[in-house]
């Protein structure tokens, strides 16, 4: 039986709310300190080559960057769950995180967190969702298709991207006083790293080279692929639960890095965007074992290339077949 968002939101809400926790309080910090600790350990790795030539150097220097900017871009994931209110219990320490948070990636969080909720009612409305304002450029909405991946690629290597995906909010006036204040004086830091770099102070190039480089570099390259990922050729649909995909990546190593906080399980979040993100592949699993028309849709990379391209049906279109004969 074909079923809606809706739908599957009153059948699994209240299950899926009672049985999937928040972090801790203690919880939340170590989530924190991990990455934190990993952008650590690049720059030792990274700076403890500095003697052994300089190709070796560069070659760790670019790892460490790749590794920075998908803490960063966990730093950005953790806002996101805060602006659900999902990231730890305490309401008021979701918030104080966020803003932390969001204050070194330099928007807004308040501006984030307001924009958000219209993502998630106006999906892909490039009039309504705030998210998505101003990138129709980026044809989110054309469907998949050779031509369309060739330009999506050009934008990429080509970093057209980049204005969208880079402190936007960075002095908008919407946040409480003292947190605008802390940005504008984390922004004054960061510049004065830029300006210290040609100084002998060697702290002006750590700044620099082991954040702010990651941050114009990495973090834009994985917020546009994240977004293609996530709803590249889908917004355009009917169904709300056609607008989003999953993505589940196996290897546990590379869906940590890459895919920080489950970002790998869209569908699942904009389905029950309350649950916090640490819970979306559990869900993703129950979901698949008890809405059949939830699992006939393609749940990987693989299978969505396979379809568009070498025409290989997937569960989708045996599930029509199936529905129709009944």
């Amino acid at each position: 039986m074909e079923e809606t968002a809706n739908e599957l939101r009153k059948r699994f809400n209240k299950r899926f709310y009672g049985m999937f926790p928040r972090n801790t309080g203690r919880q939340g910090l170590g989530v924190l300190a991990l990455d934190f600790g990993t952008i650590l350990v690049a720059i030792i790795f990274a700076e403890s080559l500095s003697t052994n030539g300089d190709v070796v150097y560069w070659l760790g220097y670019v790892l460490a960057c790749v590794v920075i900017g998908t803490r960063q871009r966990s730093f950005g994931n953790i806002v996101h769950e805060c602006s659900h209110a999902g990231f730890v219990a305490d309401r008021r320490l979701n918030d104080v995180v966020g803003r932390f948070l969001s204050t070194l990636l330099c928007y807004s969080y308040d501006c984030y967190r307001d924009g958000h909720k219209t993502h998630h009612i106006y999906t892909g409305d490039y009039e309504k969702d705030e998210d998505f304002a101003n990138t129709k450029a980026y044809e989110f909405h054309q469907p998949i298709s050779g031509e369309i991946i060739r330009r999506h690629l050009v934008r990429l290597f080509t970093f057209q991207f980049f204005p969208y995906y880079t402190g936007k909010t960075v002095f908008t006036n919407e946040d409480r006083p003292r947190w605008l204040f802390i940005r504008l004086l984390y922004v004054a830091f960061v510049l004065y790293g830029l300006v210290g770099i040609w100084s002998e102070w060697s702290g002006s190039a750590l700044i620099v080279w082991y954040w702010v480089v990651p941050y114009v570099t990495v973090l834009p390259v994985i917020g546009y692929v994240s977004d293609l990922f996530d709803h590249a050729g889908l917004i355009g649909n009917d169904n709300e639960i056609d607008k989003s995909r999953n993505y589940p990546v196996s290897n546990r190593f590379f869906h940590w890095l890459f895919f920080p906080r489950h970002d790998s399980y869209h569908l699942v979040h904009h389905l029950f965007p309350m649950v916090p993100t640490k819970h979306l592949a559990a869900c993703h699993e129950i979901l698949m074992a008890e809405s059949p028309y939830y699992a006939a849709r393609p749940h990987s990379l693989v299978e969505w290339f396979s379809d568009k391209f070498f025409q290989v049906p997937h569960k989708l279109v045996e599930y029509e077949i199936e529905k129709g004969s009944t």
